[in-house]
């Protein structure tokens, strides 16, 4: 209700889909800065009204708090009342300001505060139209040269040329998102036309409900192809955005301070998990279409375990879990199979049990049974209830738990590594107990290419 309630209020009325999108992400951002800033004031005011000591002056705080308390609230009214595009400039330029009153103006020309506009560049690109990046790098580069000659400092011309290759890079993605989101939509109209008419004609007679099936098939293949082709088009701007983010963290365009790489790292991690869910989306519609390919090799089965493991342990964190891994003596140093989706299958199923495993263990085994070579995960999280079991490989769906309810995702893992298996004609099993741990069981048959991969010298290089 509280969620349905704040969706209403985020929403600007417009007819356009694109103003409508760019309106509610700029009121999202103007919530966060709402949150920041009232988090902000309040502890202020409870550490002052304590007598506790405060790493700098309670006014240095109450102040620029309340100014952006009072700068969220007037702008939020005018995106929704006036005009999204008026209230976009001003949050630009508000932010554009705070920057450039909070640092000297060597720091903004050369130091750590140019960074710091590279933020309303990219933003500008989603919350305005995408070719305005190019206008704010521009009123920027002008401020710098500006400052610089008032200060008699030297312009920063790496600077300004980073500042036009970011707006390049926004432009670009916001162009790509924009045009594939046009073209869902029109497709979906079109869609919902022929759907429309296909019942229309149903409800005439009943002769024609075969060819209306037919159409609705169509349809239906029509988009799944149209999501796989939408999905492609996401990971390429998503994939630019985590590398530049990547190269910033690294100092390729000047070094940053604690603060910028806290900021930039959850950039990259925000990236790389949205770019792991368009992922997930891509081979579920390869898969419902029928698309997706096994390209089967020689591969070694220990240093693919090694690889998974070195994969998952980044997930475990602070968690007091032990990850172990083995593969029996029995199983041969190479199988045959598609590598990468049996990588797929043994990360997911771990990163799944790291997930819901807050303490004890995660066993994962290989090991061979005639005629078939099999992979096990066992946990000791918080298992599956019983009557969860039977859905938890369907699409967009996840465990029925409260618990499980706060890990993010669309619910198409374990769905994918089904549907994967089933490619492979293998078997996927589950056993589990609520509160005791969760056991999955791959069994995949041993297949071969005919070729005793021991003899031939191009796979053992190839293998390497």
């Amino acid at each position: 209700m509280i969620t349905q309630w704040l969706n209403e209020k985020l929403n600007i009325n417009t007819t356009d889909p694109d103003d409508q999108r760019r309106g509610k992400l700029l009121n999202i951002l103007l919530l966060s800065m709402f949150i920041l800033a009232a988090f902000a004031l309040l502890s202020t005011l409870l550490f002052t009204l304590l007598g506790l000591p405060f790493a700098v002056e309670p006014r240095a705080t109450i102040i620029p708090a309340t100014g952006m308390l009072l700068t969220a609230v007037i702008i939020f009214f005018i995106n929704r009342s006036v005009s999204s595009v008026g209230a976009g400039i001003l949050f630009l330029a508000f932010f554009v300001l705070i920057v450039w009153l909070s640092d000297q103006p060597y720091e903004l020309v050369w130091g750590r505060s140019m960074i710091m506009f590279v933020v309303p560049i990219i933003i500008a690109s989603v919350i305005l139209r995408p070719v305005s990046s190019f206008i704010v790098a521009f009123f920027l580069a002008f401020l710098l040269v500006v400052s610089a000659n008032t200060n008699d400092i030297p312009i920063n011309y790496v600077g300004i040329l980073v500042y036009l290759m970011i707006a390049l890079i926004s432009w670009l993605s916001a162009t790509t998102l924009e045009k594939a989101l046009h073209e869902l939509r029109e497709i979906n109209k079109e869609l919902d036309e022929k759907v429309e008419e296909r019942t229309s004609e149903l409800m005439i007679a009943n002769t024609q409900l075969a060819e209306a099936r037919d159409a609705a098939l169509e349809a239906s293949q029509y988009k799944t192809e149209l999501t796989a082709r939408v999905s492609h088009e996401l990971l390429t701007p998503l994939d630019g955005i985590m590398g530049f983010a990547e190269m910033l963290l690294e100092g390729y365009f000047g070094p940053v301070n604690e603060k910028q790489k806290s900021k930039l790292t959850a950039i990259i991690e925000t990236t790389k998990n949205l770019s792991d869910l368009v992922g997930d989306w891509l081979d579920q519609a390869k898969l419902e279409s029928g698309k997706l390919e096994l390209y089967n090799y020689w591969f070694a089965v220990r240093e693919a375990t090694a690889y998974v493991e070195d994969i998952t342990k980044a997930l475990l964190k602070e968690k007091p879990i032990d990850l172990i891994i083995k593969v029996d003596t029995a199983v041969p140093h190479l199988l045959y199979g598609d590598e990468d989706r049996i990588l797929q299958i043994m990360i997911n199923l771990v990163s799944n049990a790291i997930k819901y495993t807050e303490k004890g263990s995660v066993h994962a085994s290989v090991y061979m049974q005639e005629p078939n070579w099999i992979f096990t995960v066992h946990d000791t999280g918080i298992g599956i209830a019983a009557k969860s079991l039977p859905t938890i490989f369907t699409s967009f769906s996840q465990i029925d738990d409260s618990r499980a309810r706060t890990h993010k995702g669309f619910g198409l893992g374990l769905s994918i590594v089904k549907q994967i298996v089933d490619l492979m004609n293998g078997e996927i099993q589950v056993e589990s107990k609520v509160g005791e741990g969760t056991l999955f069981r791959v069994i995949l048959p041993i297949i071969s290419d005919g070729k005793d991969p021991n003899e031939t010298a191009s796979l053992e290089e190839e293998i390497g």
